[in-house]
């Protein structure tokens, strides 16, 4: 049961990436249950489906995501947790990926590029009539290792 449940939620996750890397926010939102609740990092709770589509829509700057499950949890018969960590590449300065800024200067291409960022997330998926949905979501950023600490330090300053 343990690893049917693993290869399903691998499968939601599949799904959610997809959707998101195709900016379908519509089968984003569609992935949660209607009263779901998420909490983003240094945001306010956002409860409901359409506002979490609303999130995610003004995500612009959000440009991947990989979900890498650790454990796959049951808490009921139709309640499953879900615990792991994620990747995601987020543009700076407002910058899109894939333009080409190359006339802008370097300085500027640099901040444009998208970083990597990494973390970890629990997600809580109930089954509905219609299947496996997030009914919680709740992800923050892992903290930056030291070395790139410094190295951000050492721009801010030249």
């Amino acid at each position: 049961m343990a690893v049917a449940q693993s290869a399903m939620i691998e499968g939601l996750n599949k799904q959610f990436v997809e959707a998101f890397k195709t900016r379908d926010f519509s089968a984003v939102a569609d992935m949660f249950t209607d009263d779901a609740v998420m909490l983003p990092p240094r945001r306010n709770i956002i409860t409901g489906k359409s506002k979490i589509q609303s999130f995610w829509t003004r995500s612009k700057r959000l440009h991947e995501l990989k979900f890498d499950t650790d454990s796959v949890t049951t808490l009921g018969s139709d309640v499953v947790r879900e615990i792991g960590t994620l990747r995601m590449l987020i543009g700076r300065g407002g910058g899109r990926g894939g333009e080409d800024s190359s006339e802008a200067g370097s300085d500027q291409a640099e901040r444009a590029q998208p970083r990597e960022i990494s973390g970890k997330y629990v997600f809580v998926w109930r089954k509905l009539n219609d299947g496996w949905k997030l009914e919680t979501s709740i992800w923050n950023r892992n903290r930056p290792d030291k070395s790139s600490r410094r190295r951000g330090r050492r721009r801010k300053r030249e």
